[in-house]
């Protein structure tokens, strides 16, 4: 929240201004200003949660321990068990290098999906 506002308050006030003069209500405004205006920051939010959910283990860990049946278990958590538990190193390697392609893979489609973004 606190992102997006400062992606709020960094908004030109002269757009709306003149948005109101062409005679624009607050519902266009929004939906044509607002929005565009706090593409960049959603592009980042957005970026920066997907790695968050991937690499979130802590909570799996100090709530389920990975869940009845591995249930739970995330594969952040699952590439912790394989290197400290089950102590197979390389696996767990593999697994995190396996990770980085995957969140690269996610980060570049919303690279491409963003430069269909209005950024002004």
């Amino acid at each position: 929240m606190i992102l997006y506002l400062a992606g709020l308050q960094s908004i030109d006030k002269s757009l709306y201004e003149a948005s109101h003069i062409d005679g624009a209500n607050r519902i266009k405004q929004f939906i044509y200003i607002t929005i565009p205006m706090i593409s960049p920051v959603t592009f980042f939010i957005l970026i920066m949660s997907v790695i968050n959910n991937f690499k979130m283990w802590t909570t799996v860990q100090l709530l389920t321990g990975g869940g009845p049946g591995d249930s739970s278990t995330v594969l952040g958590y699952y590439i912790y068990k394989n290197a400290f538990e089950y102590m197979r190193m390389g696996y767990a390697a593999s697994m995190s290098w396996i990770l980085l392609i995957i969140i690269l893979i996610i980060t570049l489609i919303q690279w491409r999906g963003q430069k269909k973004w209005v950024n002004y």
